[in-house]
Formats: structure tokens, C-alpha cells, sequence
């Protein structure tokens, strides 16, 4: 949400998400990686930002829904895309505080976020990432969590689809799921190959060309 809000210039990135660590710094609103030095890691969101700016001229965007459990930062109250490193929680515990988000808080953030796509003319299509959660931040069984953290996903997607006439929602989800585990190779994780390649062949025959 955050990201696309900038992309179409609704809101800025919060510099203060970029923090000091052991060896250099690292941006909280990236997944992973490296300590680099602080000018490489505002060129690098410069990078990413050029890269999202595209949104407005695309014809479709596919955005897939993965996990509910979110780093916040209650200092810039901008949501993080890592747990912050040991240090600086160390050095700031109380800035960082671990949400999981229900049906109420999610809703919002997306709404804002695929009214700004859709208000522009671009046809978006929302799915649900079948990839389950293998640990739980919060404490509780990651299997519940997983069932919690895909339903309130769900719940949303289909308002979205509701509310907004270029918003589509494609089942992937659901394919996957309906296989049961024989849908997954043996780590429980990640998805067959030939499940993916029969998802992405039905998502081919029904939106390409039409």
C-alpha cells in the first residue's frame, strides 16, 4: 500500500525507515539484505521507486496477498517488509511493535492503495499466495495463523472485487488448496512445479487476449 500510494504520488517514503546498524544501514521497508552505506541505500530506493512510477502507465496489475503479521514502526507509522536487526531493537525496543492485522485494518490499507490503481484505468487482478506461513511472529501455531492470516486476505480480496469494476480476483488460491498437500513438494511450502504450471495455463487461457 505504501509503495503504490508513492507511485502515484499520494504519500512519500518515510526516510527514517532507513536505519543505522552494525556495518552500515539497512532499509526496514525492504525483506532482507546486507548492510550497505547510506547513500547506496537511498539510491536503491530511488531504484525501486523508478521502477514503481511504471505503475501508471501499465494496462493490468497482478498483486498477489501473502501474510497478515507486520512490523510496524509507531515513530514513522509506516508498516516495515523485515523484522528490525537485533541492535536497533535493542537501542529503540519500544519503536517496533509486532500487528496482526484483522479484516478492519487491512481493508483500509488495500482499498486506498487499489482505488488509486483503478482510478487511473488499469484493470487489476488480485490473488492469494497459497505459500503458508512456516513460523508464526506472534507466538501462536503457525498452522492457525496461516488459516487466519489467508482468510482475512481473502475476505478482502472479495471486497475489492466487489467495490471496484476492474478488479478481478484469479482463484490460485483456491486451485492450490483444493489439491490437498499433494499440491506441494515435501517441504509443505512451496507449490509443484506442474501445480504452478497448471495455474499459470488457466490464468493464460482466461485473461490474455480478452
Amino acid at each position: 500500500s505504501q509503495r503504490i500510494l508513492h507511485a502515484f504520488g499520494v504519500t512519500e517514503l518515510v526516510d527514517d525507515t532507513i536505519v543505522e546498524t552494525a556495518g552500515g544501514v539497512v532499509d526496514l521497508l525492504l525483506p532482507t539484505g546486507t548492510p550497505v552505506s547510506r547513500d547506496r541505500a537511498f539510491e536503491r530506493r530511488r531504484e525501486i521507486s523508478s521502477l514503481y512510477a511504471e505503475l501508471a502507465s501499465a494496462d493490468a496489475v497482478i498483486i498477489t496477498l501473502g501474510l497478515v503479521q507486520a512490523w510496524y514502526d509507531t515513530a514513522s507509522g509506516a508498516y516495515l517488509n523485515r523484522l528490525p536487526p537485533r541492535d536497533v531493537i535493542r537501542a529503540d525496543g519500544e519503536r517496533y511493535v509486532l500487528r496482526v492485522l484483522d479484516v478492519a485494518e487491512v481493508f483500509p490499507l488495500l482499498d486506498e492503495a487499489i482505488g488509486a490503481i483503478a482510478s487511473g484505468g488499469i484493470k487489476v487482478l488480485l490473488t492469494v499466495s497459497p505459500v503458508p506461513l512456516q513460523a508464526s511472529l506472534a507466538g501462536d501455531d503457525a498452522v492457525v495463523a496461516n488459516c487466519y492470516s489467508k482468510s482475512v486476505l481473502r475476505v478482502c480480496a472479495q471486497r475489492l472485487y466487489l467495490k471496484y469494476p476492474l478488479v478481478d480476483y484469479f482463484p490460485s488460491y483456491e486451485i492450490a488448496m483444493s489439491g490437498g498437500l499433494s499440491s506441494f513438494v515435501p517441504d509443505q511450502v512451496h507449490v509443484r512445479d506442474a501445480v504452478v504450471g497448471q495455474i499459470t495455463d488457466y490464468m493464460l487461457q482466461e485473461y490474455v487476449g480478452k
